[in-house]
């Protein structure tokens, strides 16, 4: 299994080198521009580019059927589906290392100033990568990658939906005026991200269902 994350994650490589490049060229005009807002939106591109730009990857060569290759292998399907889950957490764990970085190097240099609503902004960011993981892979996996594509407005909708329902229901306990008031209370959005936790390890185990019984 080891063999098959190692690959799932090298044929992210050009795609991942090219992503950086961008996000490295983008700090070095809001350097010359002498702007703070740039910061910002680096490290939550940072937190959902690297893992989407995976999924997008994964999309391709499942296309290309690669996935037909790895029925061949000497592992079983479910370990193919744990790989594939397992890349996935890598390349979001290691989004989150690089964004944490980037944005503690920022408020050490004083460039950027911490506030709350950065915290539950981030936090947000990192559930809704983790939803559209979840329901991405067990749709590609029961329609196939022909169809992902298209899916994918469908996908994003299904992200959105817990984040709204959540949001709604906390602002009215909470009696805010505003749902977007519930960015002063991070701990709202810690659970929002235990729950797409939770969801995560649900999908795999829709995903291992679906592909164990999937026919080529």
């Amino acid at each position: 299994m080891k063999g098959l994350i190692l690959n799932n994650l090298l044929s992210t490589k050009a795609s991942m080198l090219f992503l950086t490049l961008i996000l490295f060229l983008a700090t070095v005009i809001g350097i010359i521009l002498g702007t703070d807002a740039p910061y910002t939106i680096i490290a939550l591109l940072t937190l959902v580019a690297f893992p989407l730009v995976y999924i997008a990857n994964f999309q391709k060569d499942f296309g290309t059927n690669w996935n037909k290759l790895e029925l061949v292998m000497p592992v079983k399907r479910n370990k193919v589906v744990l790989s594939k889950y397992l890349s996935f957490l890598i390349c979001l764990i290691t989004a989150c290392l690089l964004a944490a970085l980037y944005t503690f190097a920022n408020i050490v240099t004083g460039v950027l100033i911490w506030e709350t609503a950065l915290t539950s902004i981030m936090l947000l960011f990192l559930g809704m990568v983790i939803s559209v993981g979840a329901f991405f892979y067990p749709i590609v996996f029961k329609i196939g990658a022909d169809k992902a594509e298209t899916a994918m407005v469908l996908i994003f909708i299904l992200s959105a939906f817990p984040i709204r329902l959540m949001m709604e229901i906390g602002s009215r306990i909470l009696d805010l005026n505003n749902v977007f008031d519930l960015h002063d209370y991070p701990l709202f959005y810690v659970a929002y991200v235990l729950f797409t936790i939770v969801l995560f390890i649900i999908s795999y185990f829709i995903s291992k269902y679906i592909y164990a019984r999937k026919e080529f």
